[in-house]
């Protein structure tokens, strides 16, 4: 590959120019004060994003949420979300991923998201930018970042920030990933390889010489040998800084210096004739044939190049080929830019400098708190192990220095409700709040988490309500994973914002589908028990919104029977999924709010047969839609394997609804039977369904025709039946 061009970068400069929909960030440090008075409101990369990801060590998010009230942000969680990774060693990897629907910026290298980071220090830094059908050069590299954030994203049980990925990914769709394999630039992680071991398996050819820079080093000399073994590099030589270093003395004095087959050099950096401290790492394999670069985040250590992230730090680096020509002028220039490097021989010219490791303040606490978040009138934690404590209580701090205390009740959980005043509601969406667990008699039993609840920055609304209708408008995938949320969430006013506002886009031909970050197709009930009989409440309130919804999107389904193409199935299916969705859901929902009432009264038990029989009567339509007036049609006009490809992802779903539905019988029949008595002024003897669809005579008949129709739909995809032209069975 071509020499990319040298030139100083200005990194606020390259975020203020252009704008973009969301933004990702990884930095080991972090300034949030830097960041909210200055980089949020002046810089309009990150001034217009609809999500903001500040993803950054645990040591370093410990150091904020526990610092004085002056250095606390005061809009982490609700303007941006600043979410911590633990690893075994440290979360090191730096980069900036902006991306838009048809462009994107990628900012990689060795630079922390600090004053110094961006606008002080000798950091070396790359830009790419992608631009549809105009410069797509480097969208395979930025969407290998884009997988890189999702596996961090996955490990440390993020709810919120899988959430802002899958804003970003809907929003920009050139990120699907589309290549089997990556040409340089590429970038290389540790998440499951060392990067040492993937570097030396990259070049391929004998190694002439290793040339590195790097500001930081192991006290003892493994790494240094680790690199000559593994590499078989003829010569070695590591530039580095003299008053930054931290390069042990004791390393001048180990054999392969002393025989030169490794070289110390001590260089400096400057900028307008300032100096500048080192902070870039770079790693230089030069052979007889061309030379490998590789720079980002990871230093000279066995931490950085020799372990995975199972073991030790999270790193990441991005290698380009280069020719021997091309590299020759790139070495010099990264190397000693001011070309006055100088040998280091004796251990009297080395001012280095001791590093002591950050520990995490709250690594033995008793309780740990992965996440905590905002819902209406509740405080929803997630916790690593369940409450086996009583008596505890949970303390919230302002970033106006009030503290409230509130009890905790919830044992034996990992996911863990409080139910708060609406005056502390307004408060968690004013300004950041950090949250505790202690004992009562006030002693901390947990680490400190910021509370998540992410405001839209123009509307000040929730994040959440918006982020349901996008995801699910978009495919099957993204909407069975809404409709899991919504059927065991709290959220009304959410139900009403997704029944009032989806709407499903008509799509008669091919459109991609995106899966990302998969949910189980069906749900626990347990979930939406648990909130009790507020839930049949909410059913009815939500009723006609609910009729309302399939209404209109059963006219996109009588569009799809009227124009039958297998490159329309798949929009036939989310949209079928969709409407079958909100029935179970809030038949569902229903069902359970009177399930957990001690007794139903008989107009409870009239309303609910009143309210389900139109749903189980759409559903009916649904299911004679999908086979009657489309599949068993559309099999006698396209070849059968055409047709099974496109309703192969969405069959399952299609099945697991199918018995969710049918099974609905056996708990209304145990509800009746326990919990609807004294029919007739006679206390044992429950209501009875009269006409309803749950009838004796009418159940029987409706739980095999919806039994039988979804098994000719089965059986047709397999091919063990083809219905007759013009019949349905």
């Amino acid at each position: 590959m071509k020499t990319p061009p040298l030139k100083r970068l200005d990194l606020p400069q390259l975020l203020d120019s252009g704008s973009f929909d969301h933004a990702v960030i990884l930095t080991y440090t972090f300034d949030p004060i830097f960041f909210e008075e200055y980089c949020l409101p002046n810089l309009e990369g990150l001034q217009n994003c609809r999500t903001i990801s500040v993803i950054l060590d645990r040591s370093t998010y410990g150091k904020i949420v526990t610092a004085a009230q002056t250095e606390r942000p005061k809009q982490a969680n609700l303007r941006y979300l600043l979410h911590p990774v633990s690893v075994p060693g440290v979360f090191h990897p730096k980069l900036i991923l902006l991306t838009s629907k048809t462009k994107g910026r990628l900012l990689f290298g060795s630079a922390n998201f600090t004053r110094p980071g961006i606008t002080g220090n000798a950091e070396l830094v790359g830009l790419f930018d992608f631009k549809e059908r105009e410069q797509e050069t480097f969208a395979p590299l930025m969407r290998s970042a884009f997988t890189f954030l999702q596996e961090v994203a996955t490990r440390s049980q993020a709810k919120a920030l899988v959430a802002n990925l899958k804003d970003m990914y809907l929003d920009s769709p050139w990120l699907e990933s589309r290549e089997k394999t990556q040409s340089d630039p590429v970038l290389l992680t540790n998440m499951e390889r060392p990067l040492m071991t993937q570097l030396a398996a990259k070049v391929g050819e004998p190694i002439k010489t290793l040339s590195i820079v790097s500001r930081y080093f192991d006290p003892g000399t493994n790494v240094l040998e680790q690199l000559v073994k593994r590499t078989a590099a003829q010569k070695v030589k590591i530039f580095t800084q003299n008053r930054y270093t931290n390069l042990p003395p004791s390393w001048l004095k180990h054999s392969l210096v002393k025989s030169g087959q490794v070289e110390v050099f001590l260089t400096n950096y400057s900028s307008d004739e300032r100096d500048q401290p080192l902070h870039g790492k770079a790693f230089f394999f030069e052979t007889v044939k061309d030379c490998l670069f590789a720079y980002g985040s990871a230093n000279c250590t066995t931490a950085a190049l020799l372990s995975t992230a199972n073991e030790a730090n999270v790193e990441s680096l991005i290698a380009i080929t280069l020719s021997s020509r091309d590299a020759k002028a790139l070495v010099e220039r990264l190397l000693d830019p001011l070309k006055k490097a100088e040998r280091l021989l004796k251990p009297d010219q080395l001012l280095s400098v001791l590093i002591t490791p950050d520990q995490e303040s709250a690594a033995s606490s008793p309780i740990k708190i992965i996440e905590a978040e905002a819902e209406n009138e509740k405080i929803l934690l997630w916790l690593e192990q369940p409450l086996e404590q009583s008596q505890l209580r949970i303390e919230l701090e302002f970033s106006a220095g009030r503290h409230v205390r509130l009890p905790l009740n919830d044992m034996g959980n990992t996911r863990v409700e409080v139910n708060i005043s609406p005056e502390i509601s307004k408060r968690l969406s004013e300004g950041s709040a950090i949250i505790s667990i202690q004992d009562v008699s006030g002693n901390s039993l947990s680490n400190r988490v910021l509370i998540t609840n992410l405001l839209d920055f123009e509307t000040g609304a929730s994040h959440k309500k918006a982020r349901f209708v996008k995801e699910a408008e978009q495919n099957a995938a993204g909407l069975l994973s809404v409709l899991l949320d919504l059927r065991s969430g709290t959220d009304e006013d959410a139900l009403r914002t997704f029944l009032t506002f989806c709407d499903i886009p008509l799509s008669l031909g091919p459109r991609p589908g995106f899966r990302l970050f998969g949910k189980e197709s069906g749900s626990s009930r347990e979930g939406m028990r648990s909130l009790g009989h507020h839930n049949f409440t909410i059913a009815l309130s939500l009723h006609d919104l609910a009729l309302n919804f399939c209404e209109r999107h059963f006219r996109k389904l009588k569009r799809h029977v009227s124009n039958r193409h297998p490159d329309g199935i798949p929009n036939f299916l989310h949209i079928s999924l969709a409407v079958g969705g909100v029935l179970e859901s809030q038949i569902d929902r229903a069902l359970s709010g009177l399930e957990a009432r001690e007794h139903v009264t008989p107009d409870e038990w009239a309303t609910f047969r009143a309210i389900c029989d139109p749903y189980f009567s759409q559903y009916r339509e649904l299911t004679s839609t999908v086979w009657n007036s489309y599949l068993a049609k559309m099999i006698h006009e396209y070849s059968l394997k055409r047709i099974r490809d496109a309703f192969e992802p969405e069959l399952q779903p299609l099945a697991d609804l199918a018995d969710r539905m049918v099974l609905f019988r056996d708990r209304v029949e145990n509800l009746r039977l326990t919990k609807c008595l004294g029919a007739g002024g006679l206390r044992d003897k429950p209501y009875s369904y009269f006409q309803s669809v749950f009838s004796e005579q009418k159940w029987p008949k409706y739980s095999r025709e919806m039994r039988d129709t979804f098994s000719s739909i089965v059986a047709t995809l397999k091919g063990d039946q083809i219905p007759l032209s013009g019949q349905a069975r």
